[in-house]
């Protein structure tokens, strides 16, 4: 579940009684520190970021000074916490929902385990402590900080929150545009009829408007428990109903 076996120890650390550090680290000053960045390549970096304002990870990363992984271990080293891969570690809906959408894209941040006394959280940066206080101001638990590549968090914050309110949104929309309008049972019997007339929707339920027929479809209504009215394509759904004072005509030849 880990990227690096090595960093087992260190879950042990993060999901103990201990708080994580809080000292106040600047990235730049990790990676100098740690031997995977030059002091003049920060400096370049830095110039970049105050034209750009993107963030310093990203313009390493984008300039390949750096990769994401030994971004995410320099990051766990320093505050001796695990790194995190979102890819294979078993993380719950209910639990990453314990953070709201919205402050967890802004904070670039997930939830990760509930371990009762504790949450662990996983922060793409976790030498933002604006961003650890909101959290766990936010999920009113304590908190242990986690590492997650960048990379990974988007896709699996679309998951476990936009993917499972979509499916669900749009069965029930589904399902109350037309789940009393037509008879499935009637729908798949009458699929593969040859000769019959109007689409299979048509055939199911005769005062249901239909929106599957073809566009050629002359309007001709068939009445309630009776058959399809001869020359008939299609039910009332296949076209507008007539105005006031109008007749419909039914398809001559």
């Amino acid at each position: 579940m880990l990227i690096d076996p090595k960093e087992s120890a260190n879950v042990a650390a993060a999901t103990g009684t201990a708080l994580p550090r809080r000292d106040k680290l600047r990235l730049g000053d990790v990676l100098v520190q740690q031997g995977l960045l030059s002091s003049e390549q920060l400096e370049l970096v830095l110039a970049e970021q105050r034209g750009t304002g993107k963030k310093l990870g990203r313009l390493l990363i984008d300039g390949g000074a750096i990769t994401e992984e030994s971004l995410a271990h320099a990051l766990a080293r320093q505050l001796r916490v695990p790194v995190v891969n979102l890819k294979s570690f078993p993380v719950k809906t209910e639990n990453v929902r314990l953070l709201p959408e919205s402050p967890a894209r802004r904070h670039r941040a997930m939830v990760l385990d509930d371990k009762g006394e504790h949450l662990l959280v996983g922060f793409v940066d976790p030498l933002d402590l604006v961003a650890y206080d909101e959290v766990t101001r936010l999920v009113k638990r304590p908190v242990r900080i986690a590492v997650v590549p960048e990379s990974q968090l988007a896709p699996a914050l679309d998951r476990h929150y936009r993917r499972t309110d979509e499916i669900s949104g749009l069965a029930k929309a589904l399902e109350k545009d037309i789940g009393d309008a037509v008879d499935f049972g009637t729908l798949e019997a009458s699929v593969g009829q040859e000769g019959a007339p109007g689409c299979a929707c048509c055939r199911a339920c005769s005062r249901t408007r239909c929106r599957s027929a073809p566009a050629t479809s002359t309007w001709n209504p068939r009445r309630p428990g009776s058959s399809s009215a001869a020359g008939s394509t299609a039910c009332c759904r296949c076209r507008p109903r007539p105005t006031s004072g109008s007749r419909p005509r039914s398809r001559s030849g």
